[in-house]
């Protein structure tokens, strides 16, 4: 469905993308597209360009999903 929306849930220094275990699920209930964000934290240049790749791919897929629904 195109009305829904994406989200990428990105960690802070010192955690990892598994602190949103529990957020995700009722995201996903609520009708959310979501993903965290797992950085390698080894520079912020590096996190944001990985955050930047997992939001591409994440529209790209949604795209296609939408392009097979009638």
């Amino acid at each position: 469905m195109a009305d829904k929306i994406n989200i990428v849930l990105v960690h802070g220094a010192f955690a990892d993308g598994s602190h949103w275990r529990h957020v995700i699920p009722g995201l996903h209930r609520a009708g959310y597209r979501v993903v965290a964000a797992q950085n390698p934290l080894t520079s912020l240049v590096d996190d944001v360009a990985r955050t930047r790749k997992l939001a591409e791919v994440l529209q790209l897929i949604t795209d296609a999903a939408d392009a097979l629904e009638p």
